[in-house]
């Protein structure tokens, strides 16, 4: 979940928003999906 996290920061300073919310939906899907887990 770091790697997408940092994947959106950098998206996000290169202003390429696309990306951006496309690697923060992957680190929400993913907190769920630990967090189920647990």
């Amino acid at each position: 979940s770091g790697v997408s996290v940092t994947w959106a920061h950098h998206s996000l300073m290169s202003n390429k928003l696309n990306p951006a919310i496309h690697s923060m939906i992957i680190t929400i899907t993913l907190g769920f999906y630990f967090t189920f887990l647990q």
